[in-house]
């Protein structure tokens, strides 16, 4: 019976409402250099990192609507098929025959599959119909409500940073966050996340940077980026919970290291977000400090996201 339910259920009307799938190509403007009135040193961001655009590539349907029958019961689900999670609009213009009887409904949903409402067919004898409409966006972070600090520097523990430096006849201009590595360098993750894209990867995915960056989801919604990893090395996959401290990639050919933190807002754009790093005896530093400053890697700031069973196989040494 249920079977033929589900298939008068296709009555439905079904508009497809997306709001992102041409995103407009959005430049952030900000001020790039910072000049110390004590000092000849010029700190800037640098290249490509000076201006970040919306997502290079989306998927062309991350949600999609799933309707199932079973036992007098009408399950209205959401397969959210990105890594990112959503904002999702549901509006109801006809419910027959079931209930509860809604006019809409709101959530975020995040990746995977999500129960939205299970209905109840009041008559079974009767035909139950559906007619909606939906609509989504991609969900901001919460970034701005309470910001993380510190991050991991992420080339490594015991090694001395040292930033990319052009020197001038007067002065010298050190390029914030972008590291000198060495080919075959390890580099280790900054703070707890999902793989969302990996180096020259062309997967279709939600993927903010063209294709040659390794990119991690936190909880907040932030995103870290991670320029001039190898492609080959594999250390880690797509859809993978990866920890503090965790080796994730490998240096190319670039010996450059360039990080950043995104914050997502929900009008759609990107903002580069400023952060603290780690440093001995519970210190945040500032980016501009840290060239020459030897990295720590304090098991207070590892295990600050973990929950109990992750801070249990951190001590065992099996969390990775």
């Amino acid at each position: 019976m249920f079977a033929g339910i589900l298939q008068r259920i296709l009555q439905f009307s079904f508009i497809h409402q997306n709001r992102v799938m041409k995103p407009k190509k959005i430049i952030l403007i900000f001020i790039s250099l910072l000049i110390l009135s004590t000092s000849s040193e010029l700190f800037a961001q640098g290249e490509s990192l000076d201006q970040v655009t919306m997502f290079s590539s989306r998927l062309r349907n991350p949600i999609d609507v799933e309707l199932r029958a079973d036992q007098g019961v009408i399950y209205f689900n959401i397969q959210n098929n990105s890594y990112y999670p959503y904002n999702l609009e549901v509006k109801f213009s006809a419910l027959g025959n079931l209930s509860p009887q809604v006019y809409s409904r709101s959530a975020k949903v995040f990746p995977g599959n999500t129960r939205l409402i299970t209905f109840k067919i009041v008559d079974p004898a009767q035909e139950p119909v559906i007619n909606y409409q939906f609509s989504y966006a991609l969900a901001g972070s919460a970034a701005s409500e309470k910001k993380f600090n510190p991050y991991l520097i992420p080339i490594g523990e015991d090694r001395t940073v040292g930033f990319l430096t052009e020197k001038g006849e007067t002065s010298k201009k050190i390029f914030l966050n972008q590291y000198n590595m060495s080919p075959g360098d390890t580099v280790f993750n900054s703070r707890k996340g999902i793989v969302t894209a990996l180096p020259d990867d062309m997967k279709e995915i939600d993927r903010i940077m063209p294709k040659n960056s390794l990119e991690i989801l936190h909880d907040d919604g932030t995103v870290a980026i991670y320029q001039g990893l190898s492609s080959g090395s594999k250390l880690i996959k797509l859809g993978q919970k990866v920890f503090p401290g965790q080796p994730i990639g490998i240096m190319g050919s670039s010996k450059l290291l360039k990080f950043l933190v995104l914050e997502l807002q929900n009008d759609g754009r990107i903002k580069i977000l400023d952060i603290l790093y780690a440093g001995s005896d519970g210190k945040m530093i500032p980016p501009q400090n840290l060239n020459g400053i030897k990295v720590v890697y304090p098991d207070k700031i590892i295990t600050q996201e973990l929950n109990k069973k992750e801070i249990s196989r951190y001590k065992k040494r099996t969390l990775y």
